[in-house]
């Protein structure tokens, strides 16, 4: 099985390590726009623990400059994996239509997500399948929602929660960057998708702040509207669910100083002219969270999928929670896991046959979540559940 995967970030480098460690894979090309990542991706490869053998044998490192000429490189058959900013999704989901090459992305926007499945046509005459919003949140969680249904004849509510978080909170923000702030400030500022009452609604970022609590170490957290974690799921769920949202976790205090920032305007893309010269907000905005939360800081990752409704009768909830922590084996952080295997694994997927349907199709129909959970596990990332009567007292 040949892979390409675009880009080799801290995502991306813990994708190719999935990949590299599967006996299926039998080549897997490694692009990047950086020479330097490039150079050092093999390093951290085999600092993670890959055979130095497997790496020589298997990975090829390839500098791009762009998506632009990606098509003419792809070879027919291969699965393609992008770990490249969500913009630049759609033109490589289109390049690997033309190559007849399966894909897989990692998605976290909406506009770019409808881009990618709008190639649905071209992708179902070429025989090939793309799967957009495969990572964390949008990706996992809303697999793990799918993986619920079954316990009942009608859904009342979904609720996802899921955040990573630094095992020390230090800062003002008790934060620390496990992505790009810029990405961090999108789920902030956008508008957030969910289902009200069997309606689609745009919810309002920073909003409908709820109290969560968690087992120790973790305790009593908070919880708040983003955007980008349900993406397609209320539209797949719709007159199947009434109610259904999603919030990232935080640590107490972290909403309020940040919508503290946001009505001060500083999520302004336009230029401030200033006594000084001109700035752009947004962009202050980001250098702030650069500045001020500390970066590679070992992280947990939380995520909890709750499900209320009835069963031939009687209301029951079923629960689902994962908490992954940074893997000091491996070096990779709990983010980097809990995002990038589910990618690499879908793309397994792909490329075994285990996913047979062409076109561009949202990951929460196509992804078999019992498989995408075993291979979860054999990577020692776990996600338990717990099926039990519920009631409107004990919710």
């Amino acid at each position: 099985m040949k892979y390409w995967v675009l880009g080799c970030g801290r995502i991306g480098i813990a994708a190719i390590y999935y990949l590299l460690n599967d006996d299926q894979t039998t080549a897997v090309t490694i692009t990047d726009a950086s020479v330097a990542a490039l150079r050092s991706a093999a390093d951290k490869l085999l600092r993670a623990g890959v055979a130095k053998d497997r790496i020589d044998a298997v990975a090829t490192f390839l500098p791009m400059e762009g998506v632009s000429g990606l098509a003419e490189k792809l070879e027919p058959g291969a699965v393609v994996l992008s770990c490249l900013p969500y913009s630049l999704n759609p033109l490589a989901a289109k390049a690997a239509v033309e190559s007849k090459c399966h894909f897989a992305d990692l998605g976290g926007n909406i506009e770019a997500t409808a881009e990618v499945l709008a190639l649905s046509p071209l992708a179902k005459a070429a025989g090939v399948t793309l799967v957009p919003d495969c990572g964390l949140a949008p990706g996992l969680a809303g697999v793990v929602a799918m993986n619920g249904l079954p316990f009942f004849d009608e859904v009342e509510w979904i609720k996802l929660r899921c955040g990573g978080l630094p095992q020390s909170p230090e800062g003002p923000f008790k934060y620390s960057l496990v992505f790009s702030p810029e990405g961090l400030v999108n789920e902030y500022v956008e508008p957030a998708l969910a289902l009200r009452n069997g309606v689609v609604k745009q919810l309002t970022p920073m909003g409908e702040l709820e109290e969560i609590p968690f087992s120790p170490p973790w305790g009593h957290l908070e919880a708040f509207t983003t955007s980008g974690g349900t993406s397609t799921l209320p539209t797949t769920l719709r007159g199947r669910v009434k109610n259904l949202d999603y919030k990232t976790i935080r640590y107490p205090g972290h909403c309020e100083k940040v919508r503290t920032l946001l009505d001060c305007g500083l999520a302004d893309r336009n230029l401030w002219q200033l006594p000084g010269g001109a700035l752009k907000p947004r962009e202050l905005l980001e250098e702030i969270f650069r500045r001020t939360c500390p970066h590679d800081q070992p992280d947990v990752v939380l995520l909890r999928v709750e499900l209320k409704g009835t069963k031939n009768g009687h209301e029951q909830k079923v629960t689902y929670e994962m908490i992954d922590t940074f893997d000091r084996k491996t070096g990779f952080s709990a983010m980097q896991r809990t995002t990038a295997y589910p990618l690499a694994i879908i793309g397994k997927f792909l490329a075994n046959g285990t996913i047979t349907e062409r076109g561009a199709i949202h990951q929460e129909i196509v992804v078999p979540s019992d498989k995408l959970f075993h291979e979860l596990a054999i990577m020692g990332v776990q996600i338990t559940s717990n099926l039990r009567p519920s009631s409107d007292e004990n919710a």
